[in-house]
């Protein structure tokens, strides 16, 4: 009894991927849900060679994720973000609370019912971004949730982009970026 449709995409001029989730309540009755948005950091070559080196953080503005890894050589001034359009009211970037003891992707233990996260940010943890949004949707209604994941040179930056991401319209923006690309391949025949 729950529509689900999501639309990705990355816009044309700023290095976000943009995901929109649109829910509809068609089950007749009204609905508690929870939407989750799940991220392993790589910040790196490889995971498991960054994950000891990523400090994550959580923006007192946006609360959105913040991330780095000083340790890479090239990379380590800029800074990786996950945000839920600012609707996020839980979250962790620790992915042994996330996932569980020798937990997995495909159940969660965070997803338990009863369960709480407990927005554990900062450095020496196995790195991940989790944020989490509640909602009740009455018989018939829809909402979207649009989950931002993207980099800038810097934390600034970063704000800066999330900012003028939530308040983008996507609609358009997707337009754009399918325009671009069938302007791209209908060159070729």
């Amino acid at each position: 009894g729950i529509g689900l449709d999501l639309v990705q995409f990355v816009p044309l001029d700023d290095p976000v991927k943009v995901s929109v989730l649109t829910i509809e309540n068609r089950s007749g009755r009204a609905r508690n849900l929870s939407v989750t948005a799940y991220v392993e950091w790589a910040l790196g070559t490889s995971r498991g060679a960054s994950a000891p080196r990523i400090i994550t953080a959580l923006d007192p503005e946006t609360g959105a994720f913040l991330v780095r890894n000083p340790w890479n050589t090239e990379f380590g001034g800029r800074v990786a973000f996950l945000d839920m359009g600012g609707r996020q009211n839980a979250c962790t970037a620790d992915r042994t609370e996330f996932l569980g003891r020798n937990g997995a992707p495909d159940r969660p233990a965070a997803l338990d019912r009863g369960h709480r996260l407990q927005s554990t940010v900062g450095a020496g943890l196995d790195p991940c971004g989790v944020l989490q949004t509640t909602l009740r949707l009455a018989n018939g209604e829809r909402t979207q949730v649009v989950i931002l994941l993207g980099e800038a040179d810097d934390a600034a930056a970063a704000v800066d982009l999330i900012r003028c991401r939530r308040r983008a319209d996507h609609q358009a923006a997707l337009g754009d970026v399918t325009s671009f690309w069938e302007d791209t391949q209908g060159t070729i025949q």
